[in-house]
């Protein structure tokens, strides 16, 4: 399973987590698009049960996530329980950094 997480972040990573886009996000730029990839593909969700929507993914399995992007620098709250992070979707950034 964690060869199919990776890969897929990996992919995302490449395309919305450039060193130039997180570069802008950290200097106050919006993060929507890294955002959006990253919830859509469902790492928001990694770890909660397949029953609850998510992908009942280990600790290990999120482990290689995570350290995937630490490497990258992205400035996402990717490790936090999904229902604050659905919550600070860009659309709603705003409220949540109020």
């Amino acid at each position: 399973m964690t060869t199919m997480f990776t890969d897929a972040l990996q992919a995302i990573l490449r395309d919305h987590g450039t060193p130039a886009a997180v570069r802008a996000i950290e200097a106050g730029g919006a993060p929507q698009a890294l955002w959006d990839a990253v919830a859509d593909a469902g790492f928001l969700e990694l770890l909660a049960p397949e029953e609850a929507g998510g992908a009942g993914a280990t600790l290990a399995d999120a482990f290689e996530v995570f350290a995937l992007l630490g490497a990258h620098a992205a400035p996402l709250p990717v490790g936090q329980p999904s229902w604050p992070a659905r919550c600070c979707r860009p659309a709603r950034w705003a409220r949540c950094s109020a």
